[in-house]
């Protein structure tokens, strides 16, 4: 939502079996000479599995968020990926070259 400064998505796909649902928000607005940016995450678990998984999966995903969050700051910055993005970019186009070979 471009007006709303507001953008969300759901994983729907490589979510282990115990994880019913996960969305991620993120918001922006204007602040002084800056953007605000602010990123929300829920995450919805089953059984007994996702009642124990629960804690270190929100480490994990702080841990993520951090980090994506750490990936826009430089990007916006230097317009250019972070180095541990573009890593995980070059990562990413070997598996596909290997793939579609």
């Amino acid at each position: 939502e471009p007006e709303n400064y507001y953008f969300s998505y759901q994983a729907i796909r490589g979510m282990p079996g115990f994880v019913k649902n996960v969305v991620n928000r993120w918001y922006h607005e204007p602040e002084g000479n800056g953007t605000r940016f602010t990123m929300h995450a829920t995450m919805e678990v089953l059984g007994i599995l996702g009642w124990l998984m629960k804690i270190p999966m929100q480490f994990q995903m702080n841990k993520l968020l951090n980090e994506a969050t750490e990936e826009l700051k430089h990007y916006v910055e230097n317009g250019k990926p972070h180095p541990r993005k573009a890593k995980a970019i070059e990562k990413y186009e070997q598996f596909r070259r290997l793939a579609v070979n």
